[in-house]
């Protein structure tokens, strides 16, 4: 086989610089829209962080009682947050709201202690305060549980929306990120494989340059996948300070490596089966 002369060389170095940069760009986009939907979390979490109840206790209910539902509610796995508010402590928020004293009017303080809880965000949904409702009647002092159900029915029902919309984004981004590598692939492997076909004098020299091709294609992908960890990393450092917590550096290992995976992996795929189709094992003799 004779030695390629510089031209053909140069040509080649071109044409993976090109595949590169193209990879990298579009993987680069990726990373991003990955760390958005990462980082959505945090707003589905915001929405759910104050969905919660509050139970009304009987007026007769002794200090022993309160304290035995208090240790209950603290160690149950779905409580986050629990308050208790005195019955003093709500005639004294409500006369603040009132501007005047209600008791002097009424004579009485009408208002029951109680306790506000808060939900982790995994059991804030309807069904769960349903069942969370029912898991609590075994407590008589409980005179009312009082949850905003449209409330938690309305958040439910955005909540899955917008979960199903950024799902079918993504995997529609995967469509087109995967064509688009395959295809950039497939364009790099029939140039290189065109300009080395004349150099072969030998038929057995198909199958060295077609383990090339491969190689190639893998180490693109790699390359591309370095590019756009390296970019992805630097651009989330300069923007997070301004991001006001939305864009998050936890969980970007994920992300790195989801990038490593899916590029190399594409990129292979698409070498080996480009290669395989467009460079055959034998070339006729006519070309060479």
């Amino acid at each position: 086989m004779e030695t390629p002369n510089p031209q053909i060389n140069r040509s080649k170095y071109l044409i993976s610089t090109k595949s590169i940069l193209s990879i990298s760009l579009i993987m680069i986009l990726f990373g991003f829209v990955l760390t958005t939907l990462l980082n959505a979390k945090k707003i589905t979490d915001s929405a759910k962080k104050n969905v919660g109840f509050t139970l009304f206790l009987d007026n007769n209910a002794k200090s022993s009682e309160i304290t035995e539902l208090q240790n209950f509610l603290q160690s149950t796995y779905y409580t986050d947050s629990l308050k208790f508010v005195s019955k003093e402590k709500a005639a004294a928020e409500m006369e603040s709201e009132l501007g005047e004293d209600f008791i002097d009017f009424l004579g009485n303080n009408p208002l029951p202690n109680s306790f506000e809880v808060r939900v982790k965000s995994s059991f804030s949904s309807a069904d769960s305060i349903s069942a969370i409702r029912t898991d609590l009647e075994r407590f008589p002092i409980i005179r009312e549980f009082f949850w905003e159900q449209s409330l938690v029915k309305a958040i439910d029902f955005n909540l899955t929306r917008f979960n199903l919309i950024t799902s079918g984004l993504f995997f529609i981004f995967i469509l087109i990120i995967a064509i688009y590598i395959n295809h950039t692939i497939k364009l790099s492997v029939i140039e290189n494989g065109l300009l080395g076909l004349p150099v072969f004098n030998e038929q057995h020299n198909i199958k060295s340059e077609r383990e090339k091709l491969l190689i190639s294609g893998i180490t693109t992908g790699t390359i591309s996948a370095s590019i756009t960890s390296l970019v992805l990393v630097i651009l989330l450092l300069i923007f997070q300070p301004n991001s006001q917590g939305f864009l998050s550096l936890n969980g970007i290992w994920l992300i790195l490596i989801f990038i490593f995976i899916f590029a190399v992996g594409m990129s292979g795929i698409s070498a080996y089966f480009a290669v395989k189709k467009y460079l055959p094992e034998t070339v006729p003799e006519s070309i060479l």
